[in-house]
């Protein structure tokens, strides 16, 4: 007969945010090299090791808590997308705050991946008309350059960057 399963608490879970959260760098690290899986199983068996030594908790192995750590984001994933598509959904109505409260420990920095500041073809710039110009420069920054009609032509008379 297989065991029962034995499901995490609360305490739990807000314990492994912690360890993991003191390890970010490593577990949320992109890089896709030869070392950093390697990195990331050491820093994993210590995550393990730290968790188990507390005695309340059940004892779980590395893979166990790498699978929890990524159920956890992936419902605070949910959780935001779901709150997004009420704030901007059509047809009005009341607001209804998320339901759910969450931990003491916040994890939205590695679930919620927004670029801010972007700049795409819906972007307003105000004071922009019909003579400005924008370039992008080389190191990502929207430079605004506004054209002045004279004489002899239209000359470029003005430069600001705007973020």
């Amino acid at each position: 007969m297989a065991q029962q399963r034995v499901y995490y608490t609360s305490e739990e879970r807000t314990y492994l945010k912690e360890l993991v959260l003191s390890h970010k760098n490593i577990i949320e690290c992109k890089q896709t090299d030869k070392v950093t899986p390697a990195k990331k199983k050491k820093v994993w068996a210590t995550i393990a090791e730290q968790f188990n030594s507390v005695a309340e908790h059940t004892p779980r192995t590395p893979d166990q808590l790498k699978k929890c750590w990524e159920n956890i984001k992936n419902r605070k994933k949910n959780e935001l997308r779901e709150e997004k598509q009420q704030r901007i959904a059509t047809g009005g109505g009341v607001y209804n705050p998320p339901t759910k409260v969450d931990d003491d420990v916040d994890i939205t920095p590695f679930v919620d991946i927004e670029i801010k500041g972007a700049i795409d073809s819906d972007t307003v710039v105000p004071g922009a008309g019909s003579t400005t110009e924008y370039i992008l420069g080389s190191d990502n920054v929207l430079i605004l350059q506004e054209a002045v009609d004279t004489e002899q032509g239209v000359e470029n008379s003005q430069v600001n960057s705007m973020f």
